[in-house]
């Protein structure tokens, strides 16, 4: 024979404080090559560039002009150049590892002008930060260049080069 169940009476309900729980843990949405692009081509319409940089890309226009037969292809690969760096800068933003900036790197939005010294005939002198940054660049484009780009991208390197193919292709 089974015993029936005990009945007592019921404890009267108490409530509880509401027990933190942690967020779920979900997946982070995959960066696609449009999401770079776009990224990219409208951080290019904000003057992101750091000083360094910015008188970087003036010498490359600079001896790129003189070099050509005509002006475009000059100014064609300066845009280039700007696209490609505003695309490292979405590469940047995207894997969450944006570099500090130093006080005083950042141009003034719209002002196109660094504040540095003119530099007389185009030459800058040898031993300054441009020789450093020409280096580094030099670096990074021969690693593109062999195919080895995962040295040198934060994000899947097939969508960073696919999305340097596109926004190059495109300007």
């Amino acid at each position: 024979m089974t015993a029936a169940p005990e009945t007592s009476p019921k404890a009267p309900m108490v409530s509880e404080p509401p027990r933190h729980r942690p967020p779920a843990v979900t997946a982070a949405p995959a960066v696609t090559v449009d999401d770079l692009c776009f990224t990219a081509r409208a951080l290019a319409q904000t003057h992101p560039m750091t000083e360094a940089a910015h008188r970087y890309r003036q010498r490359c226009h600079r001896t790129e002009r003189s070099r050509q037969p005509a002006p475009e292809p000059a100014d064609w690969a300066s845009t280039a150049l700007l696209v490609g760096y505003c695309l490292r800068r979405a590469e940047e933003q995207q894997a969450g590892t944006e570099p500090a900036e130093s006080e005083g790197d950042r141009l003034e939005s719209g002002s196109g002008e660094t504040g540095a010294a003119p530099v007389e005939s185009g030459v800058e002198p040898a031993g300054t930060e441009s020789d450093d940054l020409s280096d580094a660049i030099a670096a990074v484009a021969e690693s593109l260049r062999t195919g080895e780009a995962e040295r040198v991208t934060l994000l899947d390197p097939a969508v960073v080069v696919s999305a340097l193919d596109r926004v190059i292709a495109t300007e």
